[in-house]
């Protein structure tokens, strides 16, 4: 059986690798990536055109039009939308959960100790199968990961019951 302190440097070795892998995809003007069948880190040069257009889509400002109350209420729905999925993007990354977890289209989420999150809304169970896959379930599990699976390698998140309800409700969306 593996000790806690093998495992531990184990799990310190893994996020230096990482580290050290996104501060060359910084420098050198790139972002990491996983690429090909095999999975492999890589850095992936970023054109300032691949920049320019994300930009756009994130400050595409929707035109809200006075007369029709439908559109409206679709255009705060969307802006509603897209300030939990950034804030629960800015919990994911504050709480450094891109240095075990993958998850597409959020830089630094590129580790490798943990399960991959893409397509998180398509799977059954979360935790290795140790429960069914609902928002609930997910509270939880990030709430007392050890006390859910003993022996995990995930940590307890203290969070707020506001901050975890807004990382649930992303992470159940994931594709």
């Amino acid at each position: 059986m593996v000790s806690n302190l093998a495992r531990r440097g184990y799990l310190i070795l893994v996020i230096a690798i990482t580290a050290t892998f996104l501060i060359v995809a910084c420098e050198s003007g790139g972002r990491a990536d996983r690429g090909g069948s095999d999975g492999a880190l890589k850095v992936v040069e970023t054109t300032k055109v691949e920049t320019k257009k994300v930009e756009a889509q994130r400050a595409e400002p929707e035109a809200i039009v006075e007369s029709d109350s439908k559109q409206n209420v679709a255009v705060v729905e969307k802006q509603m939308v897209d300030s939990s999925s950034d804030k629960a993007i800015a919990l994911f990354k504050d709480n450094a959960c891109g240095a075990c977890h993958v998850v597409k289209n959020v830089p630094g989420a590129i580790g490798v100790v943990g399960p991959a999150l893409d397509g998180l809304s398509t799977r059954d169970t979360i935790a290795g199968g140790a429960l069914t896959n609902t928002k609930a379930n997910i509270i939880k599990w990030l709430t007392d990961p050890p006390g859910v699976k003993p022996g995990t390698l995930m940590p307890k998140l203290t969070l707020s019951s506001a901050d975890m309800e807004i990382l649930a409700d992303w992470l159940v969306t994931l594709p």
